[in-house]
């Protein structure tokens, strides 16, 4: 059994329920009738008859006794003039015909009417039948992609659509097949721009039935195309592109299709039985219905149901329809809910007031019931929709209160009114520029002008937004107290309806840091530059970001060789050793630097040593950035030093070197053969072993211990013999091992003197004094402003002339005192040909430090000059050269006396070279 006929079953019977129940009416309406004395009655007696024949009025009409409904209706009529006249005569006349009126009415309802007769019956509600898509839908397109985008769109929304590709299709669909619950047509065909409507036009002509609603899509939007599509008969006429969401309700609309979820609607009505045969033809239509018989209940029900449509009668007892709809219209939750009065009033009067007091919509009763069901769902989408649409608003109105409270949390807001002055200002803005808000409100922009930009930059920046786009840029403010600060700007307009803006909205964020560290390696650079030593700047990741030429020249890698690459990948080789790979890697990982010997390989694979200066690059909270390396090509005094330990290994004498916790760090052949030595104590890293091992040779053990212990605590130098037990007579030479002025070990030299004792009186041992210069050169910079004379240079700069760091004055007269006098007229020479000539600053020269030290110094530096080549100032680099110096001078004594002896003589360091 259908929904139909479930729904025309139950109408059925509540139309027999009413025909039994008709002569109770009846006699409660005489009996009313009775009590009144028609020549003076009161408000309350007609109020209450009124009632009466207002309900049978609607009942009657409803379950198809049409007479008695009209009659009931007449004598309605009759009593509304009763109660509005104080004219006695008319009043009496109104009474005759009155009592005329209920006597046709009561024969009217004992003539015993056909419980047969036709009565309403529930509508042909669209449904899916079993097995198959409904409804069916013709979509009349041309361009087959748009047309199977639709298709997917109506399959998935439960239609059961079908693409015919043009009017010939179309009309041969229209002959052989089902009509379709509703056509989807475009306007514009090759057979001509209005073809679409035209055919319509024709199909609808030539089709004798009922032609199924037509939706028009198409790109026009002009006059005369919506003009023939509704001409033809369109129910719709959308524009393309268009909204899914929109076609699919008004399809749902035009087929009446049962929604996805049921309509709920709320009915009250105080007559059981129009109640429930009104709520059977809304339920037939696929809506969940409740009904309601004591309007007083109508509040608490409405919590609990929801409903989306609330049904009233006009006239009920203790409270009427339109008192009740004034009542909701008081609670903000009902303020959109459509109420619709269903009652048999007549007046337009009465009407009006159910309107104006909360209504929307007023049905007079009896009503068709394809008319009620149309206007109750339709109020009951409208209502869905509008609910999902404020849903949807209020999810979007909640997400831009979260992303404003963002925004303001992260970035520096001010809001502008068209003439740019200030309307808005967030806390951030207040922080970094230093004012309160009463300061800038009503101010305007220019009042955080820096003076750092030229006018072309304010005049882009306003040009841009006033045109109504959006300007981006880096600007330099100042703030209250004159401090400057850098923001990265983005400025929006928004624009009213003629499209002109009526403010401007800035967000703005901090980078003064960013732009600190910015100019600093923009300054180190071109210091970095100058310098023989490579310089390497990369990110937190050890990916290189910057190398200057020093780095080129060593490695013969350029900057866009390395940019964006780890150093290793183009630079270490088969010789690069693994550990020290391993240490640097694990400093890195920590956010640490590090110190390191490493053989790298050239752009043409050749080795060479570099010695890296590794230090970690931080923020001013402490965050690593990155890394900082400084190298040094140290592959001459590596090969030097492999040089060294070669003339030491096949010297005559031992050599045995120690650091100052008494660590053995290097020994050569000849003394471990002169100590019998075996392997075991030669691969020991301590010296008590050693020691033990020399005592047992030794003539006086005792005496050799106490001098042993006394070198290890002085930095004095040791020349003596050592006679052993098996007669030979060693020559024993101890100095201290430096590093960077502090005693860091010795250095043991021992030549057997046997024979030459035992020959003639021993010549006095030749002595070594090369000293090893230092493992890494100081570096300092300086900067000198030509035009003032003033003299700025680093923290390193004192130390390298002598004085504690920051105890010597900067300036030009400071620096050439402390040059040596022979050395003095070079400088300025040197100083004056670079700025006159441009030649190279690069030149070496002593100091003499306030102790009289004199030490050795490199000088590189370079002029910059303005526009017209008028020189502004120098900068350069100063780094300490004496002990390459100094190395190279011991270097040439050592060879001296090398060349000049029979015997060899070594040295070694505190890493055993």
């Amino acid at each position: 059994m259908t929904h139909e006929q479930k729904a025309n079953q139950i109408l059925a019977k509540l139309r027999e329920q009413f025909i039994a129940q008709l002569p109770e009416k009846m006699h409660a309406i005489a009996q009313q009738a009775g009590c009144i004395d028609l020549t003076s009655p009161t408000h309350s007696e007609l109020l209450a008859l009124h009632r009466l024949l207002h309900n049978l009025t609607g009942s009657a009409g409803t379950f198809g006794l049409h007479s008695l409904s009209d009659m009931a209706r007449q004598t309605e009529r009759l009593l509304d003039h009763l109660r509005n006249t104080e004219d006695k005569v008319e009043q009496q006349a109104i009474a005759s015909a009155l009592s005329v009126a209920l006597q046709r009415m009561d024969k009217l309802a004992r003539s015993a009417p056909d419980r047969h007769a036709p009565s309403l019956t529930a509508p042909k509600v669209m449904r899916p039948p079993k097995g198959k898509r409904s409804p069916l839908l013709y979509v009349v397109e041309d361009d087959s992609q748009q047309g199977q985008k639709l298709i997917g769109v109506l399959e998935e929304a439960g239609y059961c659509p079908r693409l015919l590709d043009g009017l010939s299709a179309f009309s041969a669909a229209m002959r052989a097949d089902e009509l379709p619950a509703a056509i989807i047509i475009d306007m514009v065909f090759p057979d001509g721009d209005l073809a679409g409507a035209e055919y319509i036009r024709q199909e609808r002509e030539a089709y004798s039935g009922s032609f199924p609603p037509v939706v028009f899509l198409s790109v026009r939007q002009d006059l005369d195309a919506r003009l023939a599509a509704y001409r033809s008969g369109a129910a719709h006429y959308l524009n393309k592109p268009v909204s899914s969401e929109r076609l699919l309700r008004l399809l749902d609309e035009i087929t009446q299709r049962v929604p996805p979820e049921p309509y709920r609607v709320l009915m009250v009505d105080d007559e059981p039985l129009i109640l429930e045969a009104q709520a059977s033809m809304l339920r037939a239509a696929g809506m969940q219905v409740s009904t309601l018989q004591d309007p007083r209940k109508t509040l608490e029900q409405m919590q609990t149901l929801d409903p989306e449509v609330l049904v009233l009668d006009f006239h009920m007892p203790e409270i009427s329809g339109p008192e009740l709809a004034a009542l909701l219209r008081e609670d903000e939750r009902y303020h959109q809910l459509p109420i619709v009065f269903l009652s048999a009033e007549l007046d337009p009067d009465w009407q009006s007031q159910a309107l104006s007091l909360g209504g929307d919509d007023f049905l007079q009763k009896p009503v068709v019931p394809d008319y009620l069901i149309n206007r109750v769902s339709s109020r009951a989408h409208r209502a869905r929709e509008l609910r999902a649409k404020q849903s949807e608003i209020q999810q979007l109105l909640y997400q831009r209160e979260r992303e404003h409270l963002a925004l303001n949390q992260h970035a520096i807001v001010s809001i502008a009114d068209s003439a740019g002055n200030i309307t808005y200002v967030n806390d951030l803005f207040c922080d970094i520029s230093g004012y309160c808000p009463e300061e800038l409100l009503g101010k305007n922009h220019r009042l955080l002008k820096s003076g750092q930009h030229p006018d072309s930059l304010y005049k882009e920046m306003w040009a841009t937004i006033v045109s109504g786009q959006t300007w981006f840029g880096e600007v330099c403010n100042r703030r209250k107290d004159g401090s400057l600060y850098w923001v990265e700007s983005t400025i929006t307009p928004f624009l009213d309806e003629s499209g002109k803006p009526y403010q401007y909205v800035s967000i703005r964020t901090d980078i003064s840091h960013a732009k600190a560290v910015e100019q600093e390696l923009a300054r180190l650079s071109q210091v970095a530059s100058q310098t023989t030593n490579g310089v390497v700047i990369t990110d937190m990741a050890g990916r290189v970001e910057w190398v200057n030429d020093g780095f080129t020249r060593i490695s013969g890698y350029t900057l866009d060789d390395m940019l964006g690459r780890k150093p290793g990948e183009l630079l270490q080789g088969p010789e690069t050793d693994p550990c020290t790979l391993a240490r640097i890697r694990a400093a890195l990982e920590r956010g640490e630097g590090f110190k390191a010997d490493l053989v790298n390989y050239t752009n043409e694979n050749k080795p060479y040593w570099i010695r890296i200066q590794c230090n970690p690059l931080r923020d001013n909270k402490g965050s690593l950035q990155g890394f900082m390396a400084i190298e040094s090509d140290v592959t001459q005094e590596k090969e030097d030093a492999y040089q060294l330990a070669a003339t030491l290994e096949s010297t005559k004498d031992g050599i045995l070197a120690v650091d100052a916790s008494g660590k053995m760090l290097f020994m050569n052949l000849q003394f471990r053969q002169m100590w019998s030595m075996t392997e075991p104590m030669a691969d020991s890293t301590s010296d008590e072993q050693l020691l033990a091992h020399a005592m047992t040779q030794l003539l006086d053990p005792e005496g050799f211990m106490q001098k042993v212990k006394v070198l290890y605590q002085s930095t004095e130098e040791l020349d003596d013999l050592i006679e052993l037990l098996d007669g030979r007579v060693f020559e024993r030479h101890s100095k201290p091992l430096r590093r960077d002025g502090k005693s860091v070990g010795r250095l043991w030299s021992f030549h057997d003197i046997t024979q030459r004792l035992r020959a003639e009186q021993a010549a006095e041992a030749a002595k070594e004094r090369l000293r090893r210069g230092q493992l890494y050169a100081n570096i300092g910079t300086w900067e000198w402003d030509i035009v003032t004379g003033e003299l700025f240079w680093s923290e390193r700069i004192a130390p390298l002339f002598g004085y504690p760091a920051g105890d010597l004055e900067t300036s030009y007269v400071n620096f050439l005192a402390a040059v040596h006098p022979d050395d003095r007229q070079a400088v300025i020479d040197a100083v004056a040909a670079c700025i006159e000539n441009d030649a190279p600053y690069d030149i070496e020269h002593r100091v003499v430090w306030p102790d009289g030290t004199v030490r050795w110094l490199l000088e590189r530096g370079a002029v910059q000059r303005d526009a017209e080549g008028n020189p502004l100032s120098m900068i350069g680099v100063v780094q300490d050269i004496d002990e390459r110096k100094r190395a190279v001078q011991d270097l040439l004594i050592f060879r001296r006396v090398f060349d000049a002896t029979e015997q060899g003589i070594g040295v070694t360091d505190a890493e055993g070279f």
